[in-house]
């Protein structure tokens, strides 16, 4: 078994213990429908699903799970509400997961398309809650903070199957980002492996997410690589090393700015 499938080893792993979860968590929402809990459960594990599945290449996991994700951000947020219909599309949707994740079909089954739209129809029919007595928002605490990310890869990551332009579209859709690639263990021409990872970065995320949120991008990482992730204040400051990373530009895809020769440590 080479890395790419020992990590799609690990993910079928993890996934499956996740769909566990959300399955638990969904029954607990049918029991209790203003369960934040259960609705932060709901979320998390899709979300984790969603950004593990598309690392490693499961691509229809990630964009169903990515579908259903939508729906629960609403109902986090107090947009939407927990209703019978919408359980019973979410047991729906894990079994669909489950058999993504066995490879028993792909998003191109006339199955999946149907409950995608489904999904779909319902997010578009619901509509915010107005009344001060409806149930509480679902919102982590109103309001974006800023966050750095060091983020140092092990040098084997690309030979793990993991490619870090998936990590940084998925940072993008947390808030505003900008990232510096710092160069500073490359090394000479000769020497160089183009199968190892040289870089490492410095990300200034500002988000409404909370810091779970950005953890749960990073989680098929952080075993081999390291990621430090801790909340700064003031826009602006990347803190400590002397970086001068501005949050709130946005990071291109497939296009990090390398951080200029003097300021490396």
């Amino acid at each position: 078994m080479n890395d790419e499938q020992r990590l799609r080893a690990t993910f079928r792993e993890e996934a499956r213990e996740l769909l566990t979860e959300l399955e638990g968590s969904l029954l607990a929402l049918e029991d209790n429908p203003f369960d934040r809990d259960a609705v932060g459960r709901v979320f998390r594990a899709l979300h984790t699903i969603k950004g593990a599945g598309g690392l490693v290449g499961f691509d229809d996991i990630a964009a169903f799970a990515h579908e259903m994700e939508t729906v629960f951000e609403a109902v986090r947020d107090g947009d939407s509400e927990v209703s019978s219909a919408l359980i019973s599309l979410s047991l729906a949707g894990r079994d669909l997961l489950q058999q993504l994740l066995h490879e028993e079909l792909t998003l191109d089954d006339p199955q999946a398309k149907t409950l995608v739209a489904e999904l779909r129809r319902h997010q578009s029919e619901e509509r915010a809650f107005d009344s001060p007595q409806g149930p509480p928002s679902f919102g982590a605490d109103g309001g974006a903070a800023t966050y750095l990310i060091r983020f140092r890869p092990s040098a084997d990551l690309f030979q793990r199957g993991v490619n870090p332009e998936g990590l940084f579209r998925e940072l993008k859709r947390l808030g505003s980002c900008h990232a510096i690639a710092r160069t500073d263990a490359i090394p000479p021409l000769t020497q160089l492996d183009p199968q190892q990872c040289h870089l490492s970065w410095d990300i200034t995320l500002t988000t409404s997410h909370d810091i779970n949120a950005i953890r749960d991008i990073f989680v098929f990482v952080e075993g081999e690589s390291r990621v430090e992730i801790e909340r700064i204040e003031g826009v602006g400051s990347a803190g400590g090393d002397g970086d001068a990373a501005l949050a709130g530009d946005t990071v291109d895809e497939g296009a990090l700015r390398e951080e200029p020769a003097s300021r490396q440590d």
